[in-house]
């Protein structure tokens, strides 16, 4: 069974709810568990997705941020109608679940009009093609969301900003939803093919492939060395080696203290990696699984509190080695790290009976 396609997303940090494509969910949280079914466990630190946004107004900036699935689904003008009953206080789980439940009798007609309405609706989407041809006009391929590029500004915007772009929203969104649902139908009138689209490499791929003829020659040396090498030398290697892993670093000029050898081996690829392994090495796995960042209780009947010092130093050292994030966006992926280790715990662990 397919991921739906478009998702009812929460963003805490700016207290915006966004209607978008799930293809924005990094690719290790696209999974259904991770909607919540109730307002209560949206003040949970449990349940976390990250998402990646662009922004319009700042060069195409990207940015990884905090998010909760609200609801999940295909169908893009029913998630903005979910969007604007949870804005006025509506418990949308509870009406999504009672619209979910159908008599036998409602069952069985629905059974028997079937194919009625298939004919109709071919017969429909035939007649809007021709006229389609005929006007020759433009269409876009995908659904544009009517709260696209408010949320993006926002999102990068002060406070004042995103008031203000808020109410101006406010004042304009019949109109806009309006313009998203033909949007929408157009789109789905278009039909384009996957099979014609350009296909991308993401950049991970291109910068591994890159790298992938110094990997295979350093693999060959060492490969060389071992065969001519002595084994008088191996000796010396060894202690070479111990002494190497036993030398400590301190992270950020502070009394927090790690591994050399570690520390070297940490993926300086992408802040996000580097992140989440460095938050490994300080604090370890076990610890990260029963631990978030403030400690508060969520869901779950007790949570204990990172020490802080320590994710200030891990803070403070992501910094350091990548300029451009915001200590936020590294708190955002120390929760993730949390969370994820919190939930491997979890599917990892017996049954109790």
């Amino acid at each position: 069974m397919s991921f739906p396609s478009y998702a009812l997303f929460y963003f805490p940090d700016s207290d915006i709810v966004k209607v978008d494509s799930t293809d924005i969910i990094l690719r290790e949280h696209r999974r259904a568990e991770y909607q919540v079914s109730s307002r209560e466990q949206l003040r949970s630190e449990d349940g976390y997705i990250e998402v990646r946004l662009t922004s319009r107004g700042r060069h195409g900036q990207t940015k990884i941020l905090a998010a909760k699935i609200l609801l999940l689904g295909d169908i893009y003008k029913d998630l903005i109608m979910k969007r604007d009953a949870f804005k006025r206080g509506e418990d949308i789980w509870k009406t999504t679940a009672e619209k979910g439940k159908k008599t036998p009798e409602a069952i069985k007609s629905a059974s028997t009009s079937q194919s009625a309405a298939d004919a109709a609706m071919g017969d429909k989407l035939k007649r809007d093609l021709q006229n389609l041809q005929r006007k020759k006009s433009p269409v876009t391929s995908t659904p544009v969301s009517d709260d696209s590029d408010n949320t993006d500004i926002d999102l990068f915007e002060n406070t004042e900003q995103r008031q203000s772009r808020k109410r101006a929203a406010l004042e304009s969104d019949n109109e806009q939803e309006d313009n998203a649902s033909k949007e929408f139908e157009n789109s789905l009138l278009q039909r384009t093919s996957p099979q014609n689209s350009p296909v991308t490499l993401d950049d991970d791929v291109v910068k591994a492939l890159k790298e992938l003829p110094g990997i295979v020659s350093s693999l060959k040396d060492v490969l060389e060395s071992m065969k001519r090498g002595p084994y008088g030398s191996r000796s010396s290697s060894s202690e070479l080696s111990l002494a190497e892993s036993s030398k400590m670093i301190s992270l950020a000029d502070s009394d927090v203290t790690v591994s050399k050898r570690m520390y070297d081996r940490l993926n300086k690829s992408r802040v996000s990696l580097f992140t989440q392994e460095l938050a490994s090495l300080i604090f370890g796995k076990e610890k990260l699984a029963r631990c978030t960042l403030t400690g508060k209780l969520g869901l779950q009947t007790s949570k204990d509190q990172l020490d802080p010092h320590k994710v200030t130093v891990l803070i403070d050292t992501v910094i350091k080695e990548f300029p451009r994030p915001t200590v936020s966006e590294v708190r955002a992926l120390i929760r993730r790290k949390c969370n994820n280790e919190s939930t491997s715990k979890n599917s990892h662990s017996p049954l109790e009976g």
